[in-house]
């Protein structure tokens, strides 16, 4: 069975258990249409945008812990920056990042 893993953000969006800094992001992400790895963006601009002063921040706050249950969506990262995850093609994609980088 496929994930849906936009229909799993905009329901997590909605969940007592998204924090504040999550909503934000995944409304970025959403709504400038970074979805999928194709139309990933840069770490510093969504962090500048979401009132990040620094990247790191924004990475163990936001986009670490959407790779962890209970969420269901998960923030992919690759040479381009960070998306949501679409498709399998986006798992791909990012788990080619990692193993380049390790």
């Amino acid at each position: 069975m496929k994930t849906d893993f936009i229909a799993e953000a905009q329901n997590y969006l909605l969940s007592p258990s998204c924090t504040d800094l999550e909503r934000l992001v995944l409304h970025y992400l959403i709504d400038k249409g970074h979805v999928g790895a194709r139309n990933a963006v840069s770490l510093k601009i969504v962090a500048a945008a979401c009132g990040f002063e620094a990247t790191n921040r924004l990475q163990n706050a936001v986009v670490v812990p959407s790779r962890k249950p209970p969420r269901k969506h998960f923030i992919g990262s690759c040479k381009d920056g960070v998306f949501l995850i679409a498709d399998e093609h986006d798992v791909k994609t990012m788990a080619d990042f990692y193993r380049r980088r390790i």
